[in-house]
């Protein structure tokens, strides 16, 4: 992102990872990744993603779910978003 984020769980819930990235990117489609936070969020709920740790992904585990984000800044010009179908992922211990 470039920034720090505040998610917040207004309605429902979502599963939501944050990672660490622990090499220097210079590998096109290759990430080593450290878990920091792996949660499942609920209603009141609040996760917070900032650098290092802003790679997050985020799955809603109940229809009708909504959350609130709050941004400090402007998001990047460039950012890489990175499917599992486009990506080597290393997780480290």
């Amino acid at each position: 992102h470039g920034v720090w984020e505040a998610l917040v769980v207004y309605k429902g819930s979502f599963d939501h990872t944050v990672y660490e990235r622990l090499d220097d990117g210079s590998k096109e489609g290759f990430a080593d990744l450290k878990t920091v936070d792996d949660r499942r969020l609920t209603p009141g709920d609040v996760a917070i993603v900032a650098q290092p740790a802003q790679i997050h992904p985020f799955i809603a585990v109940e229809e009708g779910t909504f959350s609130i984000t709050v941004v400090g800044g402007h998001y990047a010009e460039e950012r890489h978003c990175v499917g599992v179908y486009v990506a080597i992922v290393v997780f480290s211990h």
